[in-house]
């Protein structure tokens, strides 16, 4: 994937669950990416929230455990 610069593009995806404590860290961590997205595997805490807050494309996926 390239950007309208014609350079590469960096992404970050992030597969969470109740996360909402380590989340910011990990936003801290990544901050030099291009893209963020976080997938959540229905988080009982504010995980989803906090993603979509700092920028992160959200998804869902249905828990396999």
């Amino acid at each position: 994937m390239t950007s309208a610069s014609g350079l590469s593009t960096v992404a970050c995806v992030a597969i969470t669950k109740n996360e909402e404590h380590n989340l910011p860290d990990c936003r801290q961590f990544v901050r030099w990416v291009d893209e963020g997205a976080v997938i959540d595997a229905e988080s009982s805490d504010c995980t989803a929230d906090l993603a979509r807050g700092g920028g992160a494309k959200e998804g869902s996926r249905r828990d396999a455990s």
